[in-house]
């Protein structure tokens, strides 16, 4: 099983956004716990959050 760090997930997320003529912006948490890594912002009105784990790792209770 090929395992990736988060920074080259990010970057290949950051990737496919940018082919579909989108943006991933990047958010800094700073005080707010639980913030996802990325708001990605797409054609059309279509708008999530992204938030990024490598193999194995899971989500905080607040990041859920």
């Amino acid at each position: 099983m090929l395992i990736e760090s988060e920074k080259v997930l990010d970057r290949k997320l950051c990737l496919a956004v940018k082919k579909l003529g989108g943006t991933a912006i990047k958010l800094l948490a700073g005080h707010l716990t639980g913030l996802p890594d990325r708001l990605c912002l797409l054609p059309g009105g279509i708008i999530f959050f992204a938030e990024i784990k490598t193999t194995g790792k899971k989500t905080t209770i607040v990041q859920k």
